[in-house]
Parts: C-alpha cells; structure tokens; sequence
C-alpha cells in the first residue's frame, strides 16, 4: 500500500523485482491537490509498476498531502478483500 508516495529508485525497480513480488496486488491512494508529493511523480511510478506487470488498485482523491474518509474506507475494504 502507497499513500501519497511514489517510487524514488524506480531504475531499479526492474532489477529488483522478482516474478513473486509482481503477482503482489498493489493499492496506491493520493491527493491530486498534494504539494508534498506531485501527481506527476506518482503517476510516473504507476506507469513503471505498469509496465512492469504489476497490478495496481488506483484512487486519486480531490485533497492536499492527507488522507480522506472514503480513502479510509477503500483501504479498509482492500486490506479485507486482501486477507481471505
């Protein structure tokens, strides 16, 4: 799970990675207002998780660098669907 981050060594992340950890679902939640953490960042490590064949679950939320009742929400029914 990401909240408002994004993949600061994502040159490596091809040589790092193993055919396990990309089967690995992967929840990523931000603030399209952030000013911490652009959405160009985040958006550029989604594309290189992407292209690297890992599954990604997306929310991108009207808010600044802070997390938001529905982002609480979807982290507690993906945590759910993750532990059956």
């Amino acid at each position: 799970m990401a909240l408002s981050a994004y993949l600061p060594l994502a040159h490596l992340l091809d040589r790092e990675s193993s055919a396990c950890s990309r089967d690995t679902p992967i929840f990523i939640a931000h603030g399209l207002d952030d000013a911490l953490v652009s959405i160009d960042l985040v958006e550029k490590s989604m594309d290189t998780l992407r292209d690297l064949g890992y599954r990604i679950d997306r929310h991108i939320f009207p808010m600044r660098h802070t997390v938001c009742l529905e982002e609480i929400f979807l982290i507690k029914e993906w945590i759910g669907k993750m532990l059956k």
